[in-house]
Parts: C-alpha cells; structure tokens; sequence
C-alpha cells in the first residue's frame, strides 16, 4: 500500500474533529501539566559559559543534574503515560472506558518508556528523521500488544513502513519541524522574561502555559499520525483499517 502525506494528516484530522474532547481530558494532566510544571519550577538546562574549562564545565553541569534530574525524569515519565494512553485510546480493545484506559497504559508504560528511549537513542533524538519516520508506529504496535516487547515493537514497525520511507521522513520532518518552530517563540519570551531583574511572574506564566500547550497538541498529533499509519498498514494483514 502507497501512503500519502496528505491522506495521513486527513485521516489524522478526522480523528482529531471526532475524538479532541477526549483526547484534551487525557492529555491535559498527564501532559501539559508536567510540562507547564517544569518550565515554570525548575530551571532550564544550564548554559555552560563560553570559555569554561572541561572540568568546570562538567562540574556544573553535574551540580545541576544532581539538582534537577529527578524533577526532569518525573516529568518525561508523566508525559510518556499521557502517550501511552492516548495511543491505547486507538489500539487497545480492552480500553473500553477511561479506568480501562489508563490501567492498560499503566502496563504498558515501563516498555513504553524503554520505547522511546531506544527511538530517541537510534535515531539521535530525532536528527535521523528517515529512521525517525519508519519508527512512528512503534508505540502503537507496542500497545496493540505488549507481548511483543520493545524490540519486537520496533521490528514490527520497521516492516509496517518498509517501502514507505520517504513518506514517513516527511511525516516525522514535519513533526519536528512544527514542534521547534511553534515552541521557539515561547522559549525565546521565556528566556527574555527571566532576564529582566523582576520578572513578572503573571506574564511568565502565559507564556509558559502557552508553550505546554503546543507541547501538547504536538504529541497528540504525533499519536494520531502515528495511529493513522499503524492502521493503514497493518490492514494489509487483517489488521485495523483507519477509522475503525
């Protein structure tokens, strides 16, 4: 089957229109929440001073991971159940309800984060957007069953997208692309808000809450492309055909 950029993001809307309501309760507080939470109480990764030396430098930034990285990996764990919820919402059958739903991501969540640290790690935290693309249903073939494991997963999704690379590069290019140029404005405000000597807190706060929010809509449009392709191409051998 011959994907399209096009069909995908149309089928991905379409999911969107009908289930954004839902799709807004769950990632709500498992997404924008911790993300909101981290821009506004913890600080930004430490920029190391031009012209530090090596053991300066690797003394700070060990000061600050001691500091902040448990404050860092709760919130990226929060965020990875918000993901594995919302792609159990499409591919989990026995997700019939919002209890459901969230015990069959709480299952899934360990693998799920070992997931995304394999994907993140392959393809070099997304710069490799050819591999990036032919891994997007990873999660959603993980979660449609788990006993594949993670490995199994990625191998799953490897043969899903084989003869579709310059379709999914696209998907995944774009992905990136929207997330570094919708977030950049906001992170450029924030920066300039927490330069001034008084800062005002109010306006530091919208600004920070707009940015978790396109956080949010980000992923969840990364899980509905990726759900559409999932469906797409697993229908070939008796899976789920798309809008089912």
């Amino acid at each position: 089957m011959m994907l399209s950029v096009s069909r995908t993001l149309a089928e991905a809307r379409a999911l969107w229109r009908r289930d954004r309501d839902l799709l807004v309760r769950i990632a709500l507080p498992f997404i924008l929440l911790p993300s909101l939470a981290l821009q506004l109480l913890v600080p930004p990764p430490l920029a190391v001073p031009v012209g530090t030396g090596l053991a300066d430098a690797f003394r700070l930034q060990s000061q600050f991971a001691g500091e902040h990285a448990g404050a860092y990996l709760l919130a990226a764990a929060m965020i990875e159940y918000g993901h594995a919820a919302l792609v159990a919402f499409y591919v989990d059958p026995r997700a019939t309800d919002m209890r459901g739903l969230l015990g069959r991501a709480a299952i899934a969540w360990p693998r799920f984060v070992l997931l995304g640290i394999v994907i993140e790690f392959v393809t070099l935290g997304g710069i490799l957007f050819f591999v990036a693309g032919r891994l997007l249903p990873a999660g959603a073939a993980l979660i449609a069953a788990p006993r594949r494991g993670t490995i199994g997963a990625a191998r799953r999704a490897l043969r899903l997208t084989a003869g579709e690379t310059l379709t999914t590069s696209a998907l995944a290019a774009g992905l990136i692309a929207a997330r570094l140029l919708l977030l950049w404005p906001f992170a450029g405000m924030d920066g300039w808000l927490r330069a001034l000597n008084a800062p005002n807190p109010v306006a530091l706060a919208i600004v920070d809450a707009a940015g978790a929010g396109v956080t949010m809509l980000v992923t969840i449009a990364g899980v509905l492309i990726a759900v559409v392709l999932y469906r797409a191409l697993s229908s070939e051998e008796g899976g789920a055909s798309i809008g089912t």
